[in-house]
């Protein structure tokens, strides 16, 4: 019998592989074929379609909870949710290419001609585009590095520096994974993000800084109470969750800021 469930471990251990390695074939495949698509895209504008904005939204980075968030032109991890971290997202309704602007600078995040990270370019082009997963925690890909064939953003564990690696598989599993979470109106009093109402409803009790929202991790940010303000600002999505209006992204190129 031990003889038998030793054979039966092993033959399963096996089959858990071949699984897997499918698993890395499909994702490779997809990858692929989105690379190409993106491709096409560069080279033809109709396939590469018109930026719309899709809504506004935060980028948090899964393993730390903590979140995408801007210092002058430099993104950092901030352990707060604040008004700097809120990004209009823009979707290409042809390749499906992404682009992340801030609401504070109106700048738009992407690779400069050294290689670094940056949020300061003034418009929707080559080096600012993203391919960015909406739907579940999945990892971030910086669609101009490497020439054009995309590089996985890896975030340094001592510095917490956003950097674009290879465009390989290898890289994706040592890539970042971050959690889209979106952003409506009702989050909103003159343009920034509103404060939570105090859990123990005291009087006196200091109020949060509105520039700061502070949620804990891998949580909704739609599901959470928060004080009635003001007239939502800032933005031109409607209430619910994230708007479909039209953006102002531009299809121009941004051009290779240093």
């Amino acid at each position: 019998m031990s003889r038998m469930g030793t054979v039966m471990s092993g033959a399963i251990a096996g089959q858990i592989d071949q699984v897997n390695g499918m698993t890395d074939q499909v994702d490779d495949m997809q990858d692929e074929t989105r690379a190409l698509t993106r491709m096409a895209g560069r080279m033809h504008s109709k396939v590469r379609g018109k930026p719309v904005m899709r809504g506004w939204i935060a980028l948090q980075h899964v393993a730390s909870g903590k979140y995408l968030d801007l210092v002058g032109e430099e993104l950092v991890l901030a352990q707060q949710l604040r008004n700097t971290g809120r990004w209009e997202a823009h979707e290409r309704d042809g390749d499906g290419v992404s682009g992340l602007k801030s609401v504070v600078s109106r700048r738009w995040v992407g690779q400069s001609m050294t290689g670094k990270i940056r949020c300061r370019a003034s418009a929707f082009g080559t080096w600012e585009e993203w391919d960015i997963c909406y739907d579940r925690p999945a990892a971030l890909l910086c669609c101009s590095a490497n020439s054009g064939g995309g590089g996985w953003v890896i975030v340094d564990e001592e510095t917490e520096k956003l950097v674009a690696g290879d465009g390989t598989l290898k890289d994706k599993k040592r890539a970042a994974m971050w959690r889209v979470i979106e952003i409506d109106e009702s989050m909103l009093a003159g343009g920034r993000l509103k404060s939570i109402v105090p859990e123990n409803g005291k009087k006196g009790r200091k109020e949060q800084n509105p520039n700061d929202f502070v949620v804990s991790a891998a949580i909704d940010l739609s599901k959470l109470d928060v004080s009635n303000g003001g007239a939502a600002g800032g933005g031109g999505g409607s209430g619910g969750s994230a708007s479909k209006a039209s953006g102002g992204g531009g299809g121009g190129a941004g051009g290779g800021w240093g």
